[in-house]
């Protein structure tokens, strides 16, 4: 009896009953749809990452990093990939949009692959993409050029090049909002990213190491297994990484203390060599005096003018000068009309110069003090004090 009213109501008020089913109909269709969608989005995102090997984590270090330190972590049985990074953060410059803060990285790489959404792959140092997600990136057209410098630093320090031309655009799944983070460049937002030939980038030392772990693409990334699975590998990775930067640390020391001892080096020797042209030059500048002493006055021994000529005594300190004045007065009865006081090798100086080919007389007491007439030349005397 109910279903013959039943039956009966829907066929008296049918158009009724067909609205009402067919808003019931739309109204969990969509709910259906709203409660799916996340669902969707997030394998679609997570299939993405994975066909694109989006990084796990990320390593920093102020050391920085280098090859010894990739391979250790690739030897590592819950790493799969790893990717070491030289990014340079800097500004560029575009006639047609002005200064930018821009963020340059290589453009081989294994972890955070890129696809092209526009133009083609770089054929030389000079030609670059550029990221493609709908941020200011995306204003740029292809055959646009670009000019990177640092206002602190001589970004030739860390680039080969630095005028580039886009030859084509990128997507990738680690600039997926259109927010592309801070640079490491006094903490400013990033503008544009831009990827370079991986020859361009001079550092021996790597600012960023991006890792995949093995096994992770077996979860999907919005899932707490996946959070789990990579808070456990993180845990073991900790522990790793702190040994190695030690490790990196004192090799850092080691190789600016070996720069340090080859420096302190280099000074003794250059200051060595100083001292050297130094000597050299004192030399040169005592014999121009001992010539300016001797030259116009000394004569050779057979020269019949030689007696006629003021005695000239080259001694050492007033003492000698004396001694050997009385010396000269006395052995030779000639008057002494100057002393010219010197130094010890100053005196040896003059005396090699103007005592060669003389006969050399034996030591005398002098005020019962020793001393030696290295030589008589013409009418000067010379004499070292003992």
């Amino acid at each position: 009896m109910f279903h013959k009213d039943t039956l009966r109501l829907i066929k008296n008020t049918f158009n009724r009953f067909l609205s009402l089913l067919l808003i019931v109909l739309i109204g969990v269709a969509f709910m259906m749809g709203l409660l799916s969608t996340r669902r969707i989005m997030e394998y679609n995102v997570d299939r993405y990452a994975d066909e694109m090997d989006l990084q796990d984590i990320q390593l920093y270090s102020s050391y920085g990093f280098d090859d010894k330190d990739v391979r250790a972590l690739e030897k590592l049985e819950y790493v799969q990939s790893v990717f070491p990074s030289r990014l340079v953060d800097c500004y560029s410059e575009n006639d047609k949009y002005g200064v930018a803060v821009t963020r340059a990285e290589e453009v081989e790489r294994n972890v955070d692959r890129f696809e092209l959404s526009e133009g083609r792959m770089p054929e030389n140092a000079r030609e670059i993409l550029i990221l493609d997600n709908g941020s200011m990136s995306t204003s740029y057209d292809i055959g646009e050029k670009l000019h990177l410098y640092l206002e602190e630093e001589d970004i030739s320090e860390k680039l080969k090049n630095t005028d580039f031309t886009i030859v084509g655009k990128v997507r990738t799944p680690a600039y997926m909002s259109k927010t592309l983070g801070t640079g490491t460049m006094k903490n400013l937002d990033l503008s544009i990213v831009i990827y370079l030939p991986n020859e361009n980038f001079i550092s021996e030392y790597y600012t960023t190491v991006y890792l995949t772990f093995a096994g992770a693409k077996d979860y999907e990334s919005f899932e707490q297994d996946y959070k789990d699975y990579i808070a456990e590998q993180k845990a073991e990775l900790e522990v790793f990484t702190k040994d190695q930067q030690e490790v990196l640390k004192a090799s850092i020391l080691k190789e600016y203390e070996d720069k340090i001892t080859d420096g302190e080096k280099e000074l003794a020797e250059k200051k060595a060599e100083a001292e050297e042209e130094f000597k050299k030059a004192e030399e040169e500048l005592e014999n121009a005096n001992i010539q300016i002493i001797a030259g116009e006055e000394v004569r050779p021994a057979n020269d019949p003018l030689a007696g006629h000529f003021p005695v000239v005594v080259v001694a050492c300190g007033d003492e000698a000068g004396q001694g050997m004045g009385r010396i000269v007065k006395n052995g030779m009865e000639q008057e002494v009309h100057r002393v010219v006081e010197v130094d010890v090798p100053a005196a040896v100086k003059v005396a090699r110069r103007i005592a060669d080919g003389i006969l050399f007389r034996s030591v005398q007491e002098i005020h019962h003090q020793p001393a030696c007439v290295i030589g008589v030349y013409a009418s000067v005397a010379v004499e070292i004090a003992g």
